[in-house]
């Protein structure tokens, strides 16, 4: 995500970062996009529980919320259930 960041201040770099959104409110990587001037979110996964796709719709609620066209998951370390990724596969 810091490498993303770092590249988009390139003007040749197409892609503007918008949002970084995590699930942990204490990664490293939202005070570092902070700096940057790039918009931060968490969206907690541990009040789901065991519920993935309830904890998926808030991200997508989330990233709907900001306008956002493109998600990259870049650190984030969780499985996706196939709603989330057919929501966010493609043209949409």
């Amino acid at each position: 995500m810091s490498a993303l960041i770092e590249a988009s201040k390139n003007k040749v770099y197409p892609p503007e970062i918008d949002l970084v959104l995590s699930n942990r409110p204490e990664a490293e990587g939202l005070p570092h996009a902070s700096a940057a001037g790039v918009r931060t979110k968490v969206v907690d996964h541990k009040p789901f529980g065991d519920d993935r796709e309830a904890f998926e719709r808030a991200l997508d609620a989330a990233l709907r919320e900001h306008d956002i066209e493109i998600a990259c998951l870049a650190g984030f370390m969780r499985l996706l259930t196939s709603w989330f990724v057919d929501a966010w596969a493609g043209p949409g």
